[in-house]
This record gives C-alpha cells, structure tokens and sequence, in this order.
C-alpha cells in the first residue's frame, strides 16, 4: 500500500514534488500521513509498556534500532528543510522490519517450514511469563531414515513434509514446532476440563494413521 502510494505521488505530487533538481516541495496533503503514523507509533509505545515483560528479543531489537532512525530523520529535517522525513522514515522502517523478519526466517526449518528450536523455547519463556499454563508433546519419528535408505531422500523429505504440514493443522490453538530432524513438539494451552484426554486422542489417532503419499499409505513409527 504504501508503495502505491509513493508511485502515485511521483505522478501527481500530492505529498512532496520537485519543481527543479535537487529542490523538493510540500505536497498538498504532506502532513497527513503523519496524523496516521503518530497515533500507531504511539499505540506500539503504550502497549510495550504495559507488555514489557513478554516482548521477545527481535520486537526489543527492532524498538532500539528505531532509535538511530528516528533521530536522524527529525535532524536531516531540522538541517535542510527540502528533505521528506516521511518518506526517509518509511524506508528505513521498512527495512528494519524486512531484517527481523529475516532473522525470524532463520528459525524456520527450509524443510518442514515449521519454526525450530529457537522459536520454541522464546515460546515456552513468553508463557512461562505469562503464567499461563500449557502442555508439551514431544514427538520422534523412527523411520524416516529407513524410509529415505529404502525409497531415497526425495521420497523422504516430502513425507517428512507432509507429517509436518497436517501436525501443524491438528490443533487450531497450537503451534507445532521442528525442533531437528525428525523430532517434533506441540505446545498446547491446558484445561482443566476434557479436552486434554481428547486432544491425546486425536494426536495419538494422527501418528497411527499412515501418511498418503501419491495414493500409497506410508506408516511412520514413532
């Protein structure tokens, strides 16, 4: 959206134009999008504060590496009246946001495309801190590695796959995670009530059930 915006601005100039090289002017509607940032800049503010002891490391990165944004841009604007301090802001904002998201992608298995390790431990801190409670099972296939020695390791990965795609789509108010190889978890919230024989179950109804694999039913041991 906000890149639509700036190609349509280039065409009618209606938040910054340049009459001559080097000299750029305010739009009719400059400061508008500024009535916009404020108000979420200010929401993000008041709810890190009052959620400080659950913000995970990357949104603590992000709000300190905004710092030395923020600050230059209000400078270059103090100094040289001709420079767009909205539009330098978006762009270095965007690309704060496209590095944590980056660094988020670390964690994320290339195979099974479930968050691993690292994201399942910054899961289980924030609830821990939360003081919710919640439950863990942990799952480990047996023969994946006879399944790839048997049928090769593109036989295997996309079985492997498959497991991880339906695990993931089990449970609704879940996350599955991949934390190696082909040893899963599942973080589930707790309840008091039923629902935690039944989600056993259902989980256990899962692992027995063999994977369709191009029509042909592939039994995982676990």
């Amino acid at each position: 959206l906000l890149c639509s915006v700036l190609i349509a601005n280039l065409k009618f100039g209606f938040i910054f134009y340049s009459p001559a090289p080097g000299v750029y002017k305010e739009g009719s509607i400059y400061y508008l999008p500024y009535l916009f940032i404020i108000p979420q800049i200010s929401l993000i503010i008041i709810c890190c504060l009052k959620h400080k002891k659950i913000l995970t490391n990357s949104v603590k990165l992000a709000l300190i590496e905004s710092v030395p944004v923020v600050c230059p841009c209000i400078l270059s604007k103090l100094l040289y009246d001709n420079i767009s301090v909205f539009v330098l802001s978006i762009v270095l904002i965007e690309l704060i946001l496209f590095l944590n998201f980056q660094n988020h992608r670390i964690g994320v298995n290339s195979l099974t495309n479930l968050n691993g390790s690292r994201s399942f431990f910054k899961e289980i801190n924030t609830r821990i801190k939360k003081q919710t409670k919640f439950k863990v099972y942990l799952i480990k296939l047996q023969n994946i590695r006879i399944i790839r020695k048997n049928y090769g390791h593109k036989m295997g990965d996309e079985v492997l796959y498959l497991f991880a795609f339906n695990l993931e789509k089990l449970f609704s108010h879940g996350y599955a995670f991949n934390l190696h190889g082909a040893t899963f978890t599942l973080v589930l919230p707790y309840s008091s009530h039923n629902t935690s024989s039944e989600e056993s179950k259902s989980l256990l109804a899962y692992l027995e059930e063999p994977i369709n694999y191009t029509g042909t039913p592939m039994k995982l041991d676990y």
